[in-house]
């Protein structure tokens, strides 16, 4: 498969990057500084650009079969900062996959951006509440984010995560979606392990499962 990474040269997206290349799949890392990705690989195509930068982000999106995001809002910001950079960003993905008729999307958000499969549990009434106090920049652009996605035709996936820099593997990952409990923290290893599976199973269609360690 052709498969174009958004954010291809964060922690997570450059683990993801090898699953496919080790798996025969031809990338197109969509990345702003390619000294970021230090992988020799003939199935390996780097496009560099800005995520303002709608050509580029039409010429990654046009050579891939699957187009993944795995862009996640800064935690570092300040307060009265109203841009929306992953969300606008995202934009223009959909936009270029409607235009080239690509179908499937596999994104990466927080649950400030609500399904309405999520249970009725005080964890996900409480995260956004904390989300939208301590980091509102992030809150706002997760909301525009999920907004966007939920207006769209596509075949799409969102991925939420919680804690992402727990650094244990936790023995695999566990998914849930309606009311299924989860716990608080997930490996970077197991964020690019889902990503690879749903995209090689196409699983998930519509669905914002909640990703955790299992153990």
């Amino acid at each position: 498969m052709n498969i174009a990474i958004f954010g291809a040269s964060g922690a997570i997206g450059i683990l993801l990057v090898k699953r496919f290349l080790e798996n025969g799949d031809s990338v197109y890392a969509y990345i702003r500084n390619p000294d970021k990705i230090n992988i020799q690989h003939p199935n390996l195509h780097l496009i560099q650009g800005e995520l303002s930068d709608e050509p580029k982000i039409t010429k990654a999106v046009a050579s891939a079969d699957i187009i993944i995001s795995t862009l996640g809002p800064a935690l570092s910001g300040k307060r009265n900062d109203k841009t929306t950079p992953i969300a606008d960003g995202h934009k223009l993905i959909l936009s270029a996959m409607e235009k080239h008729k690509k179908s499937r999307l596999i994104t990466l958000a927080t649950p400030s951006l609500k399904s309405d499969n999520d249970p009725k549990c005080f964890l996900l009434k409480i995260i956004p509440i904390m989300a939208r106090i301590l980091f509102p920049w992030a809150y706002r652009d997760m909301v525009k984010l999920g907004e966007l996605i939920n207006g769209s035709k596509l075949d799409w996936t969102v991925i939420r995560i919680i804690n992402p820099n727990v650094k244990t593997s936790g023995k695999g990952y566990a998914t849930s979606i309606g009311n299924e409990s989860f716990k608080m923290g997930v490996s970077r290893e197991n964020i690019a392990d889902i990503f690879y599976d749903i995209a090689k199973a196409n699983t998930f269609i519509q669905e914002m499962p909640i990703v955790f360690n299992k153990y």
